[in-house]
C-alpha cells in the first residue's frame, strides 16, 4: 500500500508578476479595478494592482498582486483527446508538453511555434497570447524548428533528422540524414535560406563537414572539409549557420572560426569568429554579423574585414542567440539571460531587458521580440522599444489542487493550489489571483452570496478578492504571531465565516466581513483534514488524526468526538449532509456514520496500490464519489456496492478535490495537473 499525503505541495501555476511591494501595517485595503483587456501591441502593460500584504511580516507570503492580464497566460485544452468519458478539462494547453525550448515566427508575425522537451509543438496566437494548437512531430528530439516562407510548413530539427509538419492538417513527415545521403550527420542548429532551402549545422562521423544545404528530402551541399578521419572531429562541428538574403553567401561557424562560402560550396573567406553561436546577415546582404564568444562582431563580404563591433555584452557569459528586427535596424542578442538591443548603423546598445531567458529569439514583423525564458515566465516578450509585454505562460499545472468548487449559479468554478484559478464550467480560463511564489498551498473558496472568493494559504494568509471587479478587499494574517499552519478551508452557507485548519491543532473562526478572528479553537490534536460546514452552518466537523471532531460556532467549543475505526486515515472526507466520514484505509474504502460512529460499510479496492483523495455526496443518486488511483469512484451511499468509475488520466494520482455543479448534472475531479469533469 502506498501512504497517502494530507498535505501537497501546490497546484496551479501562477504566472510571475514583477512587481515588490512593502508590506503595510493595515490589514485590510481595496484596490482599484483594472480593465481586463490584453495590452495593445507595442504597448506596456499597465502595472498590476498590489493589495496589502498580510499583517504579520514574517509571514511567508509578503506580497499579494492581482494579475489583471493573467487570463491572458489561462489557457484551455483545445488540443489532444479527452480521456474517455471526460466532458471537459481545465488546464493549460502545454500541460504535459514538457520544458520550452525553442521557438520560431512566421513571416506573416501570425503564429509562435515552441517546441519542447517532450518533441510536442505548440502554436499560439501572439495577438491574444493564447494557443491554438498542438501539433505532433516524428522528431526524435528537438534542436530547433522554421516556419517556411509560406507559414504553411514547420520544420523541426532532430539530432538525426528533419520532420516537416504541415500546420493546417498536422501531418508530419521525417527524413533521416542517413536517407538524404549525409549518413552519420548529427545536427545542432537550423536555418531556412531565401528560397526555402534548409540549412543544418552539425558534424559527420568520418569526416569534417560542418554544414549541409537540404533541398526537399535530399542533401543538396555538404560544407566543411570532405577528408576522412578515423573519429568524429568534434571541433570542427557547426555551431551556427546562416543563409545571406540574396542567397549567394552561407556562413558555417565552428571552433576554428567561421567558414564563410558561395552557394555553389566553395569557400572564399575564413573569419576569425570562434566558436560563433549564432550568425545573421543584414538585409542588404552587405554584412554578416557573428555572436563570437562575448562579442558579437560584423564583417564586410566585400573585404571580409571586420567593420566593427557590438562589444562585450558581459564578461562572465557567452552570446548565446540573436536575431535582427524585420527592418534591419535593430540588433537583439541575449547572453547570461539578458536581451540587449543595438542600433545596427552605430553599434550602440539601446536596451537590456531582464527575464533569464533561454538561447532562443524571434522577432515579428511588428516589432515585437519574443525570447523562451526559464520557467515560471515562459515565453516572454518586449516592444521594439523595450517595453516588457505581458509574458506568455508555457508551464503546466505541476502540483495537486487542493481546493475546488462551484459557485452558486453554477457557471464559474474556483480551483486553489499555488495561488487561485477561476474558470468558466466549459473550461475556460477568466482569472488568476496570483501571489509571490513561495511553495507555500493556496485553498479557495467562493463565498456564497457574493462574486468573491476567500482564499488562504499555507501561511495563514486570508484573502477575500472579486475577480469581476478585480479588486482585493481583505488582506489579513491569521497567524497571530505564532506559528500557523493551514491545511484546508471551509465557509459557512451564509457566507459570514470563514473556518480553517490549522495543523498544529486548531480551528480558526474568522469573520469575514472584516476578517477578525472569531476564535482559536483548541482541538487537542493535531489537524488532519480539510473542515466541513453542516448545512446550517452552526457546526464545523474536521478531523484529528484518530477522530473527528465538532466544533460549534456560537460556542467556539468542541462538542463532539467520534473515534475513527482506523487511525491515520488517508483522504478524510466528512460529509454532513449524507451523515458520513469515509476515507481510505489498507485497499478499502471505508464508511462511518458521522453521528454515532459506527461502520456503515468497507468497499474493498482490487489494487495493489492505491490511494484515496476526497469524497463527495452525489446528493438525490444516493451515492457518494470517491477519488481512488487516477480514477472517481461511485458507491452507494448506504451499502458501499460500487455503481460504476469515471475514467480520469493515467496519473495513479487521486483526486485531492471533487466538486459537484450546483444542478447536479456535472462532477468535476482535480489530479495533478488538471481538473476534469465528466456529465453525469
Amino acid at each position: 500500500m502506498r501512504a497517502g499525503s494530507r498535505r501537497w505541495v501546490a497546484v496551479v501555476a501562477v504566472a510571475a508578476c514583477g512587481h515588490a511591494a512593502t508590506p503595510p501595517t493595515t490589514a485590510t485595503t481595496a484596490t482599484t479595478a483594472h480593465d481586463s483587456a490584453p495590452p495593445a501591441a507595442g504597448t506596456t502593460a499597465p502595472s498590476s494592482p498590489i493589495a496589502s500584504a498580510p499583517a504579520d511580516p514574517a509571514a511567508e507570503d509578503v506580497a499579494y498582486p492581482f494579475d489583471p492580464f493573467a487570463d491572458l497566460r489561462l489557457t484551455r485544452a483545445i488540443g489532444g483527446p479527452l480521456p474517455r468519458g471526460v466532458a471537459v478539462r481545465f488546464g493549460n494547453l502545454a500541460s504535459g508538453t514538457g520544458t520550452p525550448e525553442h521557438l520560431a515566427i512566421s513571416d506573416d508575425g501570425a503564429r509562435v511555434a515552441v517546441c519542447t522537451t517532450s518533441y510536442d509543438i505548440v502554436l499560439w496566437d501572439p495577438a491574444t497570447g493564447l494557443p491554438t494548437k498542438i501539433l505532433t512531430t516524428l522528431a526524435q528530439d528537438c534542436q530547433a524548428l522554421a516556419f517556411s516562407r509560406d507559414g504553411k510548413r514547420l520544420m523541426v530539427l532532430d539530432y538525426e533528422g528533419l520532420s516537416t509538419i504541415d500546420v493546417a492538417s498536422g501531418s508530419s513527415a521525417r527524413v533521416s540524414f542517413a536517407d538524404a545521403g549525409a549518413g552519420g550527420f548529427h545536427a545542432t542548429r537550423l536555418a531556412r535560406g531565401p528560397r526555402d532551402q534548409w540549412l543544418v549545422a552539425g558534424c559527420a562521423e568520418y569526416a569534417r563537414d560542418s554544414g549541409l544545404v537540404l533541398d526537399g528530402a535530399r542533401v543538396q551541399l555538404a560544407l566543411g572539409s570532405l577528408g576522412r578521419e578515423n573519429e568524429l572531429d568534434s571541433e570542427r562541428c557547426g555551431t551556427a549557420i546562416a543563409m545571406s538574403p540574396d542567397g549567394a553567401w552561407i556562413a558555417v561557424a565552428s571552433e576554428h572560426g567561421t567558414q564563410v562560402y558561395r552557394t555553389s560550396g566553395e569557400v572564399v573567406a575564413h573569419l576569425p569568429a570562434y566558436w560563433a553561436h549564432a550568425l545573421v546577415f543584414t538585409p542588404d546582404s552587405k554584412q554578416v554579423l557573428a555572436a563570437s564568444g562575448r562579442a558579437i562582431n560584423a564583417f564586410d563580404l566585400t573585404t571580409f574585414d571586420a567593420v566593427g563591433s557590438y562589444g562585450f555584452l558581459d564578461n562572465r557569459f557567452f552570446t548565446e542567440a540573436m536575431a535582427l528586427s524585420r527592418d534591419g535596424k535593430t540588433l537583439f542578442a541575449i547572453s547570461g539571460g539578458d536581451l540587449k538591443a543595438f542600433d545596427v548603423a552605430s553599434h550602440r546598445e539601446r536596451w537590456t531587458g531582464v527575464a533569464a531567458i533561454d538561447a532562443s529569439i524571434a522577432t515579428t514583423p511588428s516589432g515585437e521580440v519574443f525570447a523562451v525564458s526559464r520557467a515560471p515566465q515562459g515565453l516572454a516578450r518586449w516592444s521594439a522599444a523595450g517595453a516588457r509585454l505581458a509574458p506568455y505562460d508555457l508551464a503546466r499545472h505541476d502540483g495537486a489542487i487542493e481546493s475546488l468548487a462551484f459557485f452558486d449559479d453554477g457557471r464559474q468554478i474556483v480551483s486553489g493550489g499555488d495561488g487561485a484559478r477561476v474558470w468558466r464550467a466549459d473550461g475556460t480560463p477568466l482569472a488568476t489571483f496570483a501571489r509571490r511564489p513561495s511553495g507555500a498551498t493556496t485553498y479557495a473558496r467562493p463565498r456564497p452570496g457574493s462574486s468573491e472568493i476567500v482564499t488562504v494559504t499555507g501561511t495563514c494568509a486570508l484573502h477575500a478578492w472579486d475577480p469581476a471587479a478585480r479588486t482585493i478587499r481583505l488582506a489579513t494574517s491569521l497567524a497571530g504571531g505564532v506559528r500557523c499552519h493551514a491545511i484546508g478551508l471551509a465557509i459557512a452557507p451564509d457566507g459570514a465565516t470563514a473556518a480553517i485548519a490549522d495543523e498544529g491543532g486548531a480551528l480558526i473562526l474568522v469573520e469575514l466581513a472584516h476578517g477578525g478572528v472569531v476564535a482559536r479553537v483548541t482541538l487537542g490534536q493535531p489537524s488532519t483534514s480539510a473542515p466541513f460546514f453542516t448545512d446550517d452552518g452552526a457546526r464545523v466537523w474536521i478531523g484529528t488524526g484518530d477522530e473527528v471532531v465538532a466544533v460549534e460556532v456560537s460556542r467556539a467549543a468542541v462538542v463532539e468526538h467520534r473515534a475513527l475505526a482506523h487511525p491515520l486515515p488517508e483522504g478524510l472526507t466528512v460529509i454532513p449532509a449524507a451523515n458520513l466520514i469515509v476515507y481510505g484505509h489498507d485497499t478499502s474504502v471505508i464508511a462511518q456514520a458521522l453521528d454515532t460512529g459506527a461502520a456503515r460499510w468497507t468497499a474493498p479496492i482490487t489494487s495493489d496500490e492505491f490511494e484515496v483523495g476526497a469524497a463527495i455526496d452525489l446528493r438525490a443518486r444516493g451515492e457518494i464519489a470517491v477519488g481512488v488511483r487516477s480514477d472517481v469512484v461511485r458507491f452507494d451511499a448506504k451499502t458501499g456496492a460500487a455503481r460504476g468509475t469515471l475514467h480520469g488520466e493515467s496519473t495513479q494520482s487521486p483526486a485531492r478535490a471533487l466538486a459537484l455543479a450546483p444542478d447536479g448534472k456535472r462532477l468535476l475531479a482535480a489530479f495533478p495537473g488538471e481538473v476534469i469533469g465528466w456529465d453525469l
